[in-house]
């Protein structure tokens, strides 16, 4: 059918469902209680396909059916005392987070998901871009974008607009309700776009409106929820295309689920309001001579020999840089390191805390080194052997995992490299053993994997320094 979903009939089902970690949610508690409601999503949901769909659609001329919203579900709130003089904002922070709850990387080519600006992408694209109805986008003093591309069906989009004041914000979300009330309502070959409001309550206003497509007097799977949050005088707009299927229990699932991936963001939007929050201060960058690198490595008394066991406390070593198909990883602009180690026959450990500028520093040294294994998942070696890479991705956390193979079966020689980033440090966790050879290489693989996350976890309890709420 002709629709504006046509470029994305590509794109593949499915994302990624993390909700938020422990120690987020414990690091922004205090900023969370500027938010009018929280948000409590209940564990356990099924998973359900879904993707997302571009804020910035659009195709032009076409009349598209809808019936109208149903009542207008905006929650203003006064945020500026009566007759105060405001001093707002009115540029977005290089570092605010607009990328959190979003992948790392892109699902149909593994670029890093980045934050655009400036950027074309429209705050709002009422009834998918059709009809005369719209009003002229609304200026804005800043804006910036966020959007992933997965392998198919899969699309997500977030635009953040900063208006001159709150008074121009506050009629940029009613003029979306305006115009998402007068969306056409003629249906175009053979095809009936179904948009309606549902019920929102965050931040100081609010409106969130769905979409459906209706064929041959059937829902089809496609589905699209737009939801769009003032504080003071930002607004942030965050789209989600699904092909999961259209109903009720589909639609609460995805605001579920953009409510949990958008709550940082939205927390952070305090720096908006008419009274803002201060603004997260940088992390430290030094690292104190007595953070415990080595902490849960065996004793000198318990390696073979004397010429075996710890090294380290050391500050002098540059950022460790890894290498694959020939390729080494960029050195970072690390702004300190602390390395240490064990080892022992057949036993080889490594660990290394990097301190950056920014988080955004850290997080890219991150995604060079699992871009690098990711662009290598094999290499050939002189001896006949060949080195397998593997990339498994967690909440705040990345490992690399290298086998080798010969002759159809692996060999002993596993190596598995903890990536753990909080703020603007990471750390780098390497063990190399004589395992991953046995009847069941991948349990192997997955147990070393849980046992370098869980061997270091004194160690990232420690990193909290770096965390903008600190320790």
């Amino acid at each position: 059918m002709s629709d504006p979903f046509e470029e994305l009939r590509h794109l593949q089902q499915g994302i990624d469902v993390n909700p938020l970690p422990a120690s987020e949610v414990r690091r922004r508690g205090d900023r969370m209680r500027r938010r009018n409601t929280a948000v409590a999503v209940a564990g356990g949901i099924a998973a359900i396909a879904l993707v997302a769909v571009p804020l910035s659609i659009a195709a032009g001329g076409s009349n598209h059916s809808a019936p109208q919203p149903g009542p207008a579900t905006t929650s203003p709130s006064a945020s500026a005392d009566a007759g105060a003089k405001v001093s707002w904002r009115q540029s977005i922070p290089a570092d605010f987070p607009l990328t959190q709850g979003f992948p790392k990387t892109n699902g149909n080519d593994g670029s890093p998901v980045t934050v655009q600006k400036p950027t074309d992408v429209e705050v709002f694209p009422p009834c998918l871009g059709y009809g005369t109805q719209r009003s002229a986008p609304a200026p804005t003093a800043d804006r910036a974008s966020v959007t992933y591309l997965g392998e198919s069906e899969d699309r997500r989009e977030a635009v953040l607009a900063v208006y001159d004041d709150e008074d121009a914000a506050i009629a940029a979300m009613q003029q979306l309700e305006d115009d998402v009330a007068g969306c056409p309502s003629q249906t175009h070959q053979g095809t009936t776009y179904l948009f309606d409001a549902v019920p929102s309550d965050y931040g100081d206003q609010s409106f969130t409106w769905i979409a459906r497509v209706e064929q041959g007097g059937e829902l089809s799977s496609e589905l699209t929820v737009v939801q769009n949050v003032r504080v003071g005088n930002a607004i942030h707009a965050l789209s989600y295309y699904g092909a999961g299927g259209a109903t009720q229990q589909v639609i609460d699932y995805t605001r579920q689920l953009m409510a949990t991936d958008s709550a940082p963001v939205l927390s952070d939007l305090c720096i908006f309001a008419a009274n803002p929050c201060a603004e997260p201060p940088q992390g430290a960058t030094a690292i104190p001579a007595d953070f415990p690198i080595l902490d849960g490595y065996p004793e000198d008394s318990q390696a073979e020999s004397e010429s075996y066991g710890r090294s380290g406390p050391d500050t002098a070593q540059p950022a460790l840089r890894l290498e694959a198909c020939g390729t080494k990883s960029p050195a970072p602009e690390a702004t300190a390191t602390l390395t240490g180690g064990w080892t022992n026959p057949e036993d080889f450990r490594t660990r290394q805390l990097v301190t950056f500028a920014t988080p955004a520093a850290a997080a890219a040294w991150v995604r060079s080194l699992t871009g690098l294994w990711a662009d290598c998942p094999e290499e050939q070696t002189s001896d006949g052997y060949t080195t397998v890479r593997t990339v498994l991705e967690g909440e705040e956390h990345a490992t690399l995992v290298t086998q080798y193979r010969q002759q159809g079966g692996f060999t002993p020689g596993l190596m598995v490299t903890t990536l753990v980033q909080r703020g603007n440090a990471v750390l780098l966790s390497e063990t190399y053993n004589e395992g991953g050879a046995g009847q069941h290489p991948d349990q192997e693989v997955n147990f070393q994997v849980d046992e370098g996350l869980s061997s270091v976890q004194g160690i990232v309890d420690a990193m909290c320094l770096y965390i903008d709420r600190g320790c």
